[in-house]
């Protein structure tokens, strides 16, 4: 484990997309545009018509040596339930929620999912202590760690 205190701003940046407009891809632009390089998304709400995100599936018992991603591509009307994650290095790290009457499906975040109505993200943006995300270990998982 490691633990690293970050300062927080009180920039609170709120963002809404309408009909048609991309949900990851709008995000990765203004982090760009607003220069973040570190943030927490901690809410998202709306709805989608387009949903993509991944799943890692290891298993059980889980075997990490082992694991994959399965992609999901969602058509219809779904609800976001949640929208989360953490920005390191000004890369995105986000997962979401979504539901469409009694089913719910929740994984990574992809590019390709589709504003239906709107959807509204907020994100905090943070300062101090450099994050980024390294592969370690044998089983090559990417994992956030401070850099000097």
């Amino acid at each position: 484990m490691e633990a690293v205190k970050c300062g927080l701003t009180c920039d609170m940046i709120l963002v809404r997309f309408d009909p048609g407009e991309r949900l990851l891809e709008g995000l990765r632009e203004l982090i760009q545009t607003e220069g973040i390089r570190l943030g927490l998304v901690v809410s998202g709400i709306g709805t989608l018509s387009d949903c993509r995100l991944h799943q890692a599936i290891a298993g059980y018992p889980p075997n990490l040596m082992t694991r994959h991603q399965e992609y999901l591509e969602l058509r219809g009307s779904y609800e976001i339930a949640s929208i989360q994650g953490i920005i390191a290095d000004g890369e995105p790290h986000l997962h979401i929620t979504v539901c469409e009457g009694h089913q719910t499906v929740a994984g990574h975040l992809e590019d390709g999912c589709v504003v239906m109505g709107v959807a509204e993200v907020a994100i905090l943006r943070g300062e101090g202590v450099p994050l980024r995300r390294v592969i370690r270990g044998p089983e090559k998982i990417k994992q956030l760690t401070a850099t000097a």
